[in-house]
């Protein structure tokens, strides 16, 4: 029996319905007279299998009730706490793209000037000074793509996920979004 069928009154109708069989049977056992007995019978023994399982079911809802009962609250509660972490986020999101706001970028010439200044101080200590060009060089020009060093004025392709590091301050990783 569908669910559809799983309504108040489907026993009484299913009783009436074995009382006629029963009559019709009664009258005519053979089935001489061309009543539907036959037919009537198979129609409701499916209907009582049916409903017997459905019965069944409901037996052993009951026995495990509580217990499942107690899951589905747990199932959503989590489903709460996942749509409020979303809510969350979702607002952090839309504040970023409402006021988008960077940080301040450092003056880098003045901490390069800085440390030429202090390569030239440097007096008689050459050994101390042999790194130093090669690392004010790479902190001013030292623009790489995942960790590849690239070459001034020569285009080349990023993807998503890449990071692109511009001096030794400062890295941009490439994050494909999508924008409301």
């Amino acid at each position: 029996m569908s669910r559809a069928q799983a309504r108040p009154g489907h026993l009484d109708q299913l009783r009436r319905s074995l009382a006629r069989t029963r009559e019709a049977v009664l009258v005519d056992p053979l089935g001489t007279t061309g009543l539907p007995a036959g037919a009537e019978l198979g129609r409701i023994s499916a209907e009582m299998i049916n409903l017997h399982d459905r019965l069944k079911q409901a037996v052993a809802l009951r026995e495990a009730y509580d217990k499942r009962i107690r899951a589905l609250g747990g199932l959503i509660e989590q489903v709460a706490e996942a749509e409020e972490n979303t809510r969350t986020m979702n607002d952090v999101v839309l504040a970023k793209i409402a006021s988008p706001v960077l940080p301040d970028l450092a003056d880098r010439a003045q901490v390069f000037h800085r440390l030429l200044r202090e390569m030239d101080a440097m007096d008689g200590r050459w050994l101390k000074r042999v790194d130093r060009p090669a690392d004010v060089e790479r902190a001013a020009n030292g623009t790489t793509v995942n960790g590849k060093p690239i070459e001034v004025n020569q285009p080349v392709p990023v993807v998503d996920g890449d990071r692109i590091q511009l001096s030794a301050w400062t890295v941009i990783t490439l994050r494909r979004g999508d924008a409301r």
